[in-house]
């Protein structure tokens, strides 16, 4: 570390340039998010079964506490959509499709704390929401969609740290 940016003893801030402030909130990444979310539940009956939510139906038959390949968790919501409306496409991916506008949410969020403003923040939404991997882990059930919203927060909370330390937080589960 330069000296510019050393941090002052025994306080555990920098000096030298701060980072930029969070910019304003505004209802443009939820707007993004929501319609990422509702075009991929109006898509959800389409194309039929993935090989791999054929998988998790019959792994959420036989419920265990993991599974060679995964944890629990796919196979138990599959169960229980099953279970809600058997043989329901919509309800099987609708974990799924909430969980990507999630992903979305957290790309806004990140870019509002590095100080986007409105307009900057609904940009990064609907990039983050049009990205082929939001939209095709989306659009089935499975593990791949995971990934955004499980590790965004823990980066989202390194990022707000980052005038501090440039160590990431370790954080159970951060990808």
């Amino acid at each position: 570390m330069t000296s510019a940016t050393a941090p002052t003893a025994g306080t555990g801030q920098r000096r030298g340039p701060q980072p930029p402030a969070p910019g304003p909130r505004t209802p443009g990444p939820w707007v993004v998010a929501a319609t990422v979310t509702l075009l991929l539940l109006i898509m959800a009956p389409r194309y039929g079964y993935h090989r791999d939510e054929l998988y998790f139906l019959l792994a959420g038959r036989h419920l265990d506490w993991g599974y060679v390949d995964q944890g629990p968790l796919v196979p138990a919501l599959a169960r229980l959509a099953d279970t809600i409306a058997p043989g329901s496409l919509v309800a099987l991916r609708t974990p799924s499709a909430v969980l990507a506008g999630a992903a979305v949410l957290m790309v806004a969020a990140i870019a509002r704390q590095f100080g986007a403003g409105r307009g900057g923040q609904t940009l990064a939404a609907l990039l983050g929401g049009t990205s082929g991997i939001t939209l095709a882990s989306g659009h089935c059930a499975g593990t791949c969609v995971g990934p955004g919203p499980t590790s965004g927060p823990p980066r989202y909370v390194t990022a707000g740290d980052r005038g501090v330390d440039e160590t990431p937080w370790p954080v159970v589960g951060s990808g």
